[in-house]
């Protein structure tokens, strides 16, 4: 057993804005977490919803990658979707 890394899914819900999609992806590379996917889209109401699934260590790694995105200016909810 080298690891226990687990894959999860998030889903981020946040204002249309110009620059969001870098802001996440920064926010995500900065945090060193690989990423296997990424899938944005645009509501009806001038909102994102984006799904992103990434490899985790265990979840006090995922408590702080949610409260690191969360701190992006325009994000309403980041939810865990699976995992």
């Amino acid at each position: 057993q080298k690891n226990n890394n687990f894959a999860t899914a998030l889903q981020i819900s946040a204002i249309d804005r110009s620059g969001f999609v870098v802001d996440i992806m920064n926010a995500i590379t900065n945090m060193r977490v690989p990423l296997h996917s990424f899938m944005a889209k645009e509501l009806k109401d001038g909102r994102l919803s984006f799904n992103i699934t990434m490899t985790i260590t265990d979840l006090s790694q995922l408590n702080y990658i949610n409260s690191q995105i969360k701190r992006i200016p325009g994000v309403f909810t980041v939810e865990r979707v699976s995992g």
